[in-house]
């Protein structure tokens, strides 16, 4: 069998295991769990489940040999070590875990730590050269214990560091990507000797700055922390570099590591994630100054969270780049890690680590640094294009390097709006949290990130996207109210060239995306954008042949308009070809581009966030879960759940089924009267907007969208992305979206009776069979995977922009 059908399979018997432990079935969790790996010794997730279980059984013999085993098989699953040590611990005492971390003493110190000292964790190996402005400059800032480990040097360190009244010395000769890139060796030495500390994780060729740090001690910015609640303080790893070729820029024991180094790069990342990591609660920066010189194969991640106050709870991470903190235990404001490593010795200390292959994917980035060294020996990384002159904190403050605390009130943009050659506007009627809306989100940060000035011109809104969007400095220009569906009144988008030319003038767009919920959106600001000369692309995010009829008066300007446009996306061929047959697209224009979502949806279930999330709601654990993320309106189909109920009242299967609706609109206070009416108010869970959705989706077993209409919806997309299965009408561009997956109802608009009984017979189907719904779960994930990637989708926009521009 090919080992892709073996980890298909694996997934698979994991997913079942999970499903009978969240059942309460835990032998038959155990044996699922260990099928797992009899199928597939190096599926980690499996090792991981099977040793909870057999320790919550008391069988911490059997729970150690399991993490035991897996962490040799992958040392750098950061939990593994967590539980290991754990166990170890708990059961033998911790002076084993340093024995199996094979933690050796070197200095004879009485370990003496008071309860208010901030410590340091520090690996080193061969750092004799920087350790002296290392220790002194930490030391300034208010370390008050350094607990070191020494990975094996054979220069001076040892000799240096024994010398050292504040330090703690260990020594190991494990591999450090054994002991995941060191951070296993902390989880020892803090679980022993830093227990509720605040500690600092660095290495010795980072200095840690924060905002006043030149007059704030590290322990007033911790006791400000501690005052906010907080433990742990996000950072970005900042480069620095010399202005002279990395070959020459030479440093002497003792300097000042700015005086050799003082440059960095303006644009210090070139993408962002807004919930990165395992855990998905940081915002993740890449690149920086090594992509832009070594290129992005080494996949350089900047985020850093070297200042955590260490409990039980805390998981440490490989190379501290995450934390399991809770979200909202992590502060608000950034720190920095000046970052030294482009001295002379750079070169020599490439060629060990290409040869050691302890890193990160065995040396990946540092490969790069090979082949960029190999073709350039007196290769620089200054470039007066880039490359700034450190000054201050402040100075990093201003760059938004680092973060204070920020207020959770922005001032609206008035006149004093700054308009910026080569700009690009995105002109949009999607102003809320749904659907486009997301689309134009995504866009338009990727635009910002990609170096853009980008604007935003939508009717006011408050909500959580352009906060985040006012954060990047983007600036949104605030269209009148407006509703071009309104049944009698007149619609401001057909005929107000004023509004569109006033905002036109302010921001001298060098392009204009039309992003429109229908075909007719904004047709006086294109007929604008054509008389002012200004290109434009438009993409269109929903098409329905009822409104070929409701907007046919205005079907005669769409032409021009087409052919003026410089691109025409739909974001299904099934509204491609409305476009064509209904609203006059000119047949050698239009094409498609699917939707995407970002990658903390193609995650898997994170139990603890699925007990929490229904615990909650009140739902039981081992209830079955019907969720739907969509605007509470009629085209939704939220109706058609409520007939299907009706019929599900009368099954076996009712009494484990719950509904979960995310969303708002004008069915909310209308669909009341009917839940009561059915007498199944503690069955439906109605939560409002919420922008936590992919955690919602983790206490989901089943996704349901019975839409009238749609284009192509993204709720679905990010259900099976995390593995969901769909329930949706075969409408608008749904078929293309679910393929194969899933299952298919029948057109609400066509057979609304037939759409409601097939619904009901899914329902039940899938809930009585844990197996089936796992399977096509898989499947629906697996086509997410393969199609709906929101890194895809946002490359395909970028090149477009690129030509059009």
């Amino acid at each position: 069998m090919k080992a892709q059908q073996v980890n298909h399979l694996a997934e698979i018997r994991y997913r079942l295991a999970k499903g009978w432990q969240i059942k309460g079935k835990i032998e038959t969790a155990i044996s699922g769990y260990k099928e797992v790996i009899n199928m597939n010794s190096n599926y980690i997730p499996a090792y991981l489940s099977l040793g909870d279980l057999l320790l919550a059984k008391g069988d911490w013999q059997q729970a150690q040999l399991i993490y035991d085993q897996a962490v040799k098989i992958n040392p750098n699953f950061d939990r593994l070590h967590k539980n290991l040590v754990n166990v170890i611990a708990k059961y033998q005492g911790i002076d084993e875990a340093f024995n199996y971390y094979q933690l050796t003493r070197q200095d004879q110190r009485k370990i003496t730590i008071n309860t208010t000292d901030i410590l340091a964790c520090v690996v080193v190996r061969n750092e004799s050269l920087r350790l002296p402005y290392f220790l002194s400059y930490h030391r300034q800032q208010g370390i008050d214990k350094f607990l070191i480990v020494d990975n094996g040097s054979n220069d001076e360190t040892l000799a240096y560091l024994l010398q050292q009244p504040d330090v703690y010395l260990w020594q190991s000769f494990l591999s450090f990507n054994q002991a995941n890139f060191g951070s296993a060796w902390f989880e020892v030495l803090l679980r022993k000797y830093g227990l509720d500390h605040w500690c600092l994780m660095v290495d010795a060729d980072e200095l840690f700055y924060y905002p006043n740090c030149e007059s704030k001690k590290i322990n007033q910015l911790c006791e400000e922390l501690e005052q906010q609640g907080k433990k742990a303080l996000n950072t970005v790893l900042l480069d620095m570099y010399s202005d002279k070729a990395i070959a020459e820029t030479h440093y002497q024991k003792g300097e000042n590591f700015l005086e050799v180094c003082p440059c960095f790069d303006r644009q210090f990342y070139h993408t962002k994630k807004e919930k990165a990591g395992p855990y998905q609660n940081h915002i993740g920066y890449f690149g920086g100054v090594r992509q832009r010189v070594f290129g992005e194969q080494g996949a350089y991640y900047l985020t850093k969270v070297p200042l955590i106050k260490y409990d039980l709870n805390l998981v440490l991470t490989g190379g501290q780049h995450y934390t399991n903190c809770p979200e909202d235990k992590i502060a608000g404001e950034w720190g920095c890690l000046l970052h030294f490593k482009y001295f002379s010795s750079f070169s020599g200390y490439v060629k060990d680590q290409v040869e050691r292959k302890e890193h990160y994917n065995q040396g990946m980035q540092y490969l790069e640094y090979a082949k960029g060294i190999d073709k350039n020996h007196n290769l620089t990384l200054y470039n007066p294009k880039y490359s700034l002159q450190f000054k201050n904190s402040q100075q990093l403050l201003d760059l938004g390097i680092m973060k204070i605390q920020e207020s959770a009130v922005f001032s609206e943009l008035k006149d004093d709006f700054i308009s910026h050659p080569d700009s690009i506007l995105l002109y949009t009627d999607c102003p809320e949290i749904y659907g486009a809306a997301q689309w134009n989100h995504a866009l338009i940060c990727a635009l910002a990130e990609a170096g853009y000035h980008v604007n935003c011109a939508q009717s006011k809104a408050s909500h959580h996207l352009v906060t985040h969007r006012k954060q990047l400095g983007i600036q949104h220009l605030w269209l009148e109210e407006d509703n071009i569906y309104h049944p009698t009144q007149p619609a401001r988008a057909f005929v107000n060239i004023t509004e569109a030319g006033n905002i036109f003038a302010k921001v001298k767009p060098k392009l204009i995306i039309f992003s429109d919920g229908c075909p007719v959106s904004n047709l006086a600001a294109k007929q604008v954008a054509i008389e002012q000369k200004i290109p434009f692309i438009i993409i269109n995010h929903c098409v329905s042949d009822d409104w070929a009829k409701l907007f046919s008066p205005y079907l005669d300007h769409l032409p021009n308009i087409y052919q003026q446009a410089k691109t025409v996306i739909a974001v299904s061929q099934a509204n491609l070809n409305l476009l064509h047959k209904l609203f006059n697209l000119p047949k050698n224009k239009g094409q498609v581009i699917y939707n995407g979502r970002p990658k903390e949806y193609f995650t898997q279930t994170n139990l603890a966030t699925r007990n929490h999330f229904r615990q909650s709601l009140n739902i039981p654990q081992n209830a079955i879960v019907c969720f739907t993320a969509a605007r509470l309106e009629v085209m939704k189909g939220y109706q058609y759940q409520l007939s299907a109920m009706e019929i599900l009242k009368q099954k076996e299967i009712w009494s484990k089924l719950y509904f979960v609706w995310a969303g708002s609109g004008s069915l909310e206070k209308k669909i009341m009267p009917k839940i009561k009416e059915l007498g199944i108010e503690n069955k439906i869970k109605l939560i409002g907007d919420r922008s936590d959705i992919p955690d919602l989706l983790d206490m989901a077993d089943i996704f349901i969208l019975p839409s009238q209409f749609e284009g192509m919806p993204l709720s679905i997309m990010e259900a099976m992305a995390k593995g969901k299965p769909v329930i949706a009408t075969a409408v608008s561009g749904i078929p293309e979206e679910l393929g194969d997956t899933g299952k298919l109802l029948s057109d609400p608009k066509i057979n609304a009776q037939a759409t409601i009984k097939e619904l009901a017979e899914t329902i039940e189907n899938w809930a009585n069979n844990f197996t089936l719904a796992t399977q096509i779960g898989l499947e629906c994930k697996q086509r997410a995977e393969q199609m709906f990637q929101q890194e895809t989708m946002i490359k395909y926009y970028l090149d477009l922009i690129d030509k059009a521009i």
